[in-house]
């Protein structure tokens, strides 16, 4: 589990964003919050943490391309 974290950091980062985010907007709308509507924002945030992080982010980069010498 740490290995997946320390590798894909950047995925992390934006997966947190995307969970926060939501959160965020619920907070500073300035309507009652309701234990629904924290619990959608919850589900919505994990959902978007998921569609950050979930495809392959831990993938070592390889050039597709090698500069030729000549």
């Amino acid at each position: 589990m740490i290995a997946l974290l320390t590798t894909s950091r950047k995925a992390t980062a934006g997966g947190l964003t995307s969970f926060l985010s939501a959160l965020y907007v619920l907070v500073q709308s300035g309507q009652p919050i309701s234990w629904r509507d924290l619990f959608s924002c919850l589900i919505v945030g994990a959902l978007g943490f998921l569609a950050v992080w979930a495809p392959s982010n831990t993938e070592p980069y390889e050039p597709r391309h090698q500069a030729v010498d000549g």
